[in-house]
């Protein structure tokens, strides 16, 4: 753009210098078209922005690490086009890595996209964003902003790892189920005796006993504490050390879904606020690990092993496991 304004500059000055030097009418008429082409570039230049437009993907738009992945720009247009430019800017919201590069299309082959390469050495949420779309007229010297794109973002998932067993604070069962009364009562074939308190219901009443004690005894139905486990991960760097505990959250997450148990994810961000996710399904989980790509990572060390921490709104027991990078590794613990 500044070549060209600045070659149109020089010649216009040089035309006109000819014309104040000169008798003859061929540098008049010179200067005269060199003033009106910009013009008539203008004019001729305009229909063709109505029908010019970009779009952006991602391909594939849910990569594990490591997999070849790119953004694609597209340039549409109902007819020919003189030349679009802008500035794209490509960023892992979790490790905060970003980069910018200028695309111009059509490109000098003819090609109507462009492919902007999209990071996936280490996980992330990373989102590509379009700014400063312009569209030039045929010289070159003027240019009118074009309607940018909405985002395009992709979440780039832990590798599969099938892992070694299961620690065994998770393989534990539960020998002896914990009961508590059930709020409301109703039917149940678990049940305890205790003293009428005023307020009970009167369905409640164990009338036979109330009979042989000669006292009102209620029959409390009791239900079955529930119980879930608990992941919980330092969410913090550097970025390939937290690539290898989302690789081992994501295996556990995925066995535990395997034998249809219900767990939770638990972290912090880097404002100190815990995070945290009911993992009761493969849909839950995905929605959890992208909340999880698109948090930005913390410094420092680890902070939730052994803080201790409360699931709000469960009223069951929990049987707690913190993921780190050493699981499964040789000689390493969780």
């Amino acid at each position: 753009m500044i070549l060209r304004r600045t070659g149109y500059l020089l010649l216009l000055l040089g035309m006109a210098a000819a014309f104040l030097l000169s008798d003859h009418y061929f540098p008049l008429y010179a200067l005269v078209l060199l003033l009106l082409l910009p013009v008539a570039s203008l004019v001729l230049s305009r229909p063709l922005l109505k029908g010019v437009s970009l779009s952006l993907s991602a391909l594939p738009n849910e990569p594990e690490r490591e997999q070849e992945a790119h953004f694609v720009l597209t340039l549409h247009a109902a007819g020919p086009v003189t030349r679009t430019d802008c500035v794209v800017t490509v960023e892992n919201h979790m490790t905060g890595t970003s980069f910018r590069r200028r695309v111009t299309l059509p490109r000098k082959d003819g090609g109507d996209h462009e492919t902007i390469p999209l990071p996936t050495e280490h996980c992330g949420w990373v989102v590509c964003t379009v700014e400063r779309g312009r569209l030039w007229d045929f010289l070159g010297l003027f240019a009118r902003k074009l309607t940018l794109p909405p985002p395009a973002a992709a979440a780039v998932y832990p590798v599969f790892l099938e892992g070694g067993p299961l620690p065994e604070s998770l393989r534990e069962k539960v020998r002896q189920p914990v009961l508590r009364p059930r709020p409301g009562g109703g039917p149940g074939e678990d049940y305890e005796l205790r003293d009428y308190r005023p307020g009970d219901p009167l369905r409640s009443i164990h009338w036979k006993c109330s009979a042989r004690r000669d006292d009102l005894v209620v029959r409390e139905v009791l239900e079955e504490v529930p119980s879930a486990m608990l992941l919980t991960f330092d969410h913090v760097g550097p970025p390939e050390v937290l690539d290898q505990v989302l690789d081992r959250v994501q295996a556990l997450s995925r066995r535990l879904l395997e034998g249809e148990q219900r767990h939770f994810l638990l972290w912090m961000d880097r404002n100190g606020r815990l995070q945290w996710a009911d993992i009761c399904s493969s849909s839950a989980y995905r929605s959890a690990i992208k909340r999880i790509l698109s948090t930005p990572m913390g410094e420092g060390a680890s902070t939730l092993d052994h803080v201790p921490v409360e699931l709000p709104g469960w009223t069951g027991t929990v049987r707690r496991f913190h993921v780190t990078a050493r699981l499964w590794q040789e000689g390493g613990s969780a």
